[in-house]
């Protein structure tokens, strides 16, 4: 899979916590090569969506501090991401999936590209924009985020 490094938002948190779940995907491709065992697979796709949850949370909360305008509509994607998360879970659990697993990894590779592309970078401009980001490469987490507006 192509790297997501260069999709970069410019907000220190949120392309770590990227960079973060574009290596579970690779790690997660990489296991089935090797003929990962299911319990394998179920801990992966757990360990995939406590991730993405602490990431999701991390943005939504900023957003709604900001009181960015967009924050229910990029939600909403959150929302049906972890839907999709859950479901294939729920499925494998039961063996009842009817996508491959590698589909699944590139159905998550592809959300998470076009996802950055729009969603985060739109939010990445308010945040500039507005003046909630001092100085990019020194933010790590998001109480830093909020500077002279909140």
């Amino acid at each position: 899979m192509e790297s997501l490094n260069n999709l970069q938002v410019g907000v220190a948190l949120f392309d770590k916590q990227h960079a973060e779940l574009a290596n579970m995907l690779n790690l997660f491709r990489e296991l089935l090569e090797k003929d990962c065992q299911k319990s394998c697979i179920l801990s992966m796709i757990e360990l995939l969506m406590e991730k993405a949850r602490i990431h999701l949370d991390s943005e939504e909360e900023m957003m709604f501090k900001v009181e960015y305008s967009g924050a229910e509509e990029h939600k909403a994607k959150h929302d049906e991401i972890m839907a999709y998360l859950s479901e294939f879970k729920r499925d494998f659990e039961r063996d009842l999936h009817d996508t491959s697993l590698y589909n699944f990894i590139n159905d998550l590779y592809l959300w998470m590209t076009m996802h950055l592309k729009t969603k985060d970078m739109l939010y990445a401009s308010f945040l500039k924009e507005n003046g909630y980001l001092e100085d990019k490469n020194e933010l790590d987490d998001t109480t830093e985020y909020c500077l002279n507006k909140l």
